[in-house]
């Protein structure tokens, strides 16, 4: 098990489930491995296969269970999903995209449960 710097909370995971949560910076999302990610924040990605347009490039959404999908075209270049994935979450986050790749934009659809379009 991972000791955290700072931590006061002697809690240890479940076997089989990730670590306590922390606050997520931007430096875990780019270094972490992405399915190390992706089970800090019972995430998993989801395969679209009816979304065509080249320009899309997911779609992260939280289900009211908490299980956080992130909706991605099928046969999409792994580098591509990789780099996506970590800025969807980064963004879920509410932390900034300074360091990411500029090639992508994300946009709210709804933020806060209200419909921001």
């Amino acid at each position: 098990m991972t000791t955290l710097p700072n931590a006061t909370d002697t809690r240890q995971a479940t076997p089989g489930q990730a670590e306590p949560a922390t606050t997520p910076t931007v430096d875990h999302i780019i270094g972490a491995p992405l399915a190390q990610l992706l089970d800090e924040h019972n995430a998993r990605i989801f395969d679209v296969t009816s979304v065509t347009d080249h320009r899309f490039f997911g779609q992260l959404f939280e289900k009211t269970s908490g299980e956080i999908v992130i909706a991605m075209p099928a046969g999409q270049d792994d580098l591509v999903r990789d780099v996506a994935a970590r800025i969807l979450l980064a963004h879920y986050n509410d932390l900034p995209l300074g360091r990411f790749p500029d090639i992508m934009t994300v946009t709210d659809v709804v933020k806060n449960g209200v419909d921001v379009l």
